[in-house]
């Protein structure tokens, strides 16, 4: 709303922060280079390089472009660093193909399918003690669960509950389903090449 007496521009959500609001809102204040986006699902307001917090009603003043409230957007940088190392680590294990977690005995290993709604997977669990009496089961999971997986690698032990499973006892064919899967030996983690090693040696 223009106050011409004042010559200020009052802009609200109204409520509604929505793609909609947010769209419309930037197509007003875009000419006096304010900007409203979204960040992690709350509203910034920003100019050049300023931000301030989204209050749902701000006053912007023609005269001199300053707006009100203006409450600066404060970021924590240990929290940052985080959230960018965990994301880093997210994009690797899908880039990877591959999620790894712990078991109380050990340590589990899942490679999937790079294709389709549902995937196949194997799923290779390893001991701290006696690595060569590995377990390897396969199964099918789909590509939500499988993302579920990679944000909290704890979640695969609950989806596995939910799947059937086909246990894959023999070194030479765990080899042939990863190798089936396009992994290289190069892809696999030493402990897991280790364990088959072993096992193959011992059989």
């Amino acid at each position: 709303m223009w106050d011409r007496l004042n010559n200020t521009l009052t802009i609200s959500d109204c409520g509604w922060r929505t793609q909609l609001t947010m769209g419309r809102l930037n197509g007003i204040i875009s000419r006096l280079d304010y900007r409203i986006s979204s960040h992690r699902g709350k509203w910034i307001i920003s100019k050049g390089g300023e931000e301030y917090v989204w209050a749902g009603t701000h006053v912007i003043y023609l005269d001199s472009g300053e707006i009100h409230p203006a409450q600066p957007r404060r970021l924590r940088p240990d929290i940052s660093k985080k959230l960018a190392r965990y994301y880093a680590a997210l994009r690797e294990s899908v880039e990877k193909r591959m999620i790894k977690t712990r078991a109380l005995d050990g340590d589990v290993f899942a490679f999937y399918d790079g294709y389709g709604k549902r995937r196949r997977a194997l799923i290779i669990k390893i001991p701290r003690e006696g690595p060569c009496e590995y377990r390897a089961w396969l199964t099918w999971l789909r590509v939500p669960t499988i993302y579920s997986c990679i944000a909290n690698p704890a979640r695969l032990f609950t989806a596995l509950k939910k799947n059937g499973l086909q246990e894959v006892k023999e070194p030479d064919e765990v080899m042939e389903i990863i190798r089936d899967m396009q992994f290289t030996e190069r892809d696999v983690p030493d402990k897991v090449l280790s364990a088959l090693a072993l096992a193959k040696i011992l059989s």
